[in-house]
């Protein structure tokens, strides 16, 4: 019997709620498992509203979502350059949600 073995990259991210921290405090960390030296950085998506209908199409798989006119303020580490992706996979909107 033979076991194909398979490489899996996954990257790892720590959300702590203030209500978890002594001083209260919300912390965010993420880490970068496909690559070496392959920075991050934070970013503030502020609170929107729009008038008529948003809708998201994913640039990877043209996945297509009807988006809420109403979007609440929220922050990301995406990748330090979009070239191979957004990757905003972490991160704390106004709301408390992780």
């Amino acid at each position: 019997m033979s076991f194909k073995q398979k490489d899996f990259s996954a990257c790892t991210s720590i959300l702590v709620g203030k209500k978890a921290t002594a001083d209260g405090s919300t912390l965010i960390a993420r880490n970068e498992d496909a690559k070496a030296a392959w920075p991050k950085h934070m970013v503030v998506h502020s609170h929107k509203e729009f008038e008529q209908p948003q809708t998201f199409v994913s640039p990877d798989n043209n996945f297509t979502i009807e988006l809420p006119k109403i979007r609440g303020k929220y922050t990301a580490t995406p990748e330090w350059t979009s070239k191979f992706g957004f990757f905003e996979e972490d991160g704390i909107n106004e709301y408390g949600c992780h």
